[in-house]
């Protein structure tokens, strides 16, 4: 009997830590730092930090419409799917990062669950990664995925 409430046990932690507590392995990191991290990251007491071009990995390459001197690490703090207060990171445009903060205010005040907030370039540039890991992200230099011309994707302007 308790043989199988320790696999039962066994088996409901399993299943609860991958509907909760999965996360990403950063596929690059900045001097030992995972990119993905709020650690990667020189934040100001309003928890916003410029970035560089070795912290965007292949979220951004030379041509990309927004260089990264435009570009801002927010910190960003939500509920959890867990019921659980947490703290992620956003790369967004330098003039977004205002109308962005209140936006996710509002959200964590409806305390609305978010599964992980992490900069894309944790996933190597891949949307395919980081939508199959339920993230929230915001930057990401790429071109939109239509019919017709290409053309740089939202995304892709920060």
């Amino acid at each position: 009997m308790a043989s199988m409430l320790t696999g039962a046990v066994a088996i409901v932690f399993a299943a609860v830590t991958a509907f909760v507590g999965a996360t990403a392995t950063p596929a690059a990191e900045v001097a030992g730092t995972p990119l993905g991290t709020a650690a990667a990251f020189d934040f100001d007491a309003h928890g916003v930090a410029p970035v560089t071009a070795k912290q965007l990995g292949k979220s951004w390459h030379h041509g990309c419409p927004v260089p990264p001197r435009d570009l801002r690490a927010l910190r960003v703090r939500f509920w959890g799917f867990d019921g659980a207060r947490h703290s992620g990171v956003l790369i967004l445009r330098a003039t977004a990062v205002h109308p962005v903060r209140v936006a996710f205010r509002k959200i964590r005040h409806a305390h609305f669950p978010i599964r992980r907030m992490v900069p894309i370039s944790a996933y190597g540039g891949s949307d395919n990664k980081s939508m199959a890991d339920d993230n929230t992200s915001a930057f990401n230099c790429r071109y939109a995925v239509a019919n017709g011309p290409k053309s740089w994707s939202a995304h892709a302007y920060g």
